[in-house]
């Protein structure tokens, strides 16, 4: 009779994990053409694969909008400006993923910054930036 080989999963620093950090917005008003999060270091080589904004509290007056992107040490990561145009309604998410084939990466020690811009004042609302990283573990940078 045959045996099956047995197969074998290895959890250790060098596979890399995804996780997500959320950035709280307590009052949609208070965005403006600023950091939203400023120098957040995660501690292990990483990469931003998309960022969200999740709407918690309605907004409701149409012609507002605002632009974040996220920074790795002061560097625009490419194509994961997220916009937050119009009205929302509650749990509506708005996302924008990092451009196909244009990864930029983070080492242990480098800063992560989202910066909001284009921005017309909020009236209303309420959310948090979802901001999903994979942890590269051990892997170069």
């Amino acid at each position: 009779m045959a045996t099956s080989t047995p197969y074998q999963f290895v959890s250790s620093d060098d596979q890399p994990g995804v996780y997500s950090l959320q950035v709280p917005v307590f009052a949609a008003s208070a965005i403006a053409n600023a950091d939203e999060l400023t120098d957040f270091i995660p501690g292990h080589n990483f990469e931003v694969i998309k960022v969200e904004f999740v709407c918690v509290t309605p907004i409701t007056t149409a012609a507002k909008t605002a632009t974040v992107t996220p920074y790795i040490d002061a560097v625009a990561v490419p194509g994961v400006a997220t916009a937050v145009a119009g009205t929302k309604a509650k749990g509506v998410v708005s996302t924008a993923y990092v451009a196909s084939g244009a990864k930029l990466y983070g080492s242990a020690t480098s800063k992560l910054k989202l910066t909001a811009s284009a921005v017309t004042a909020f009236v209303e609302g309420a959310g948090y930036w979802n901001v999903t990283l994979r942890n590269l573990g051990g892997a170069a940078v």
